[in-house]
């Protein structure tokens, strides 16, 4: 990448946190009490924990959800979601900080790569900023830090559209399928 193609990324990465750190409330953190506390983070620490119970990425049965059941009825919160799979890695950090890092990341990999698919769409760069500035702005933003499965899969959906692009151009195939299997699992 050229010397100049790096400073709309970084503007982006810096326009992103900015714009977080102003809608974040004083003395709060980057997610909502309600939804996003109360039944993402505990349940996609339940899912952690459930994991590293039965040694397995596929555990089959939730004990303690009702009566229990079948690990698979709550797989719409994203049971193979990439930040429960880090988070097996790491059972010491609170899945609360493991989710806002990842929500974090997730955002601001995501008005990135928009930029970098607009651009290879041969926009103009002002064109593109605005557009990845867009999808900044639009409710991406606040689904992040309320209602994260409706927009974890976003840099996964951007991908694809650029494997879509690719496999026009160069009939490779395997980024589109890899980025299809990230969106599968991440919602």
């Amino acid at each position: 990448m050229k010397r100049k193609n790096i400073y709309p990324i970084i503007f982006l990465t810096c326009l992103t946190f900015v714009i977080i750190y102003f809608i974040t409330p004083s003395s709060s953190i980057f997610g909502s009490n309600t939804d996003w506390l109360s039944q993402h983070v505990n349940l996609a620490d339940y899912i952690r924990n459930t994991m590293l119970e039965n040694k397995t990425i596929f555990p089959g049965f939730a004990f303690n959800i009702g009566a229990g059941q079948n690990i698979y009825n709550i797989s719409y919160y994203g049971l193979l979601r990439v930040d429960i799979l880090i988070s097996c890695l790491l059972p010491s950090v609170e899945m609360k900080d493991i989710i806002i890092t990842y929500m974090i990341f997730n955002l601001v990999l995501s008005v990135n790569l928009t930029y970098l698919w607009l651009k290879h769409k041969q926009f103009n760069t002002w064109l593109c900023i605005i557009g990845a500035i867009t999808l900044l702005s639009s409710s991406v933003l606040f689904q992040s830090h309320r209602q994260i499965m409706f927009v974890d899969y976003m840099s996964m959906l951007i991908i694809a559209l650029i494997a879509v692009d690719l496999y026009i151009e160069k009939k490779k195939i395997i980024m589109l399928v890899i980025s299809i299997v990230g969106i599968i699992t991440s919602s």
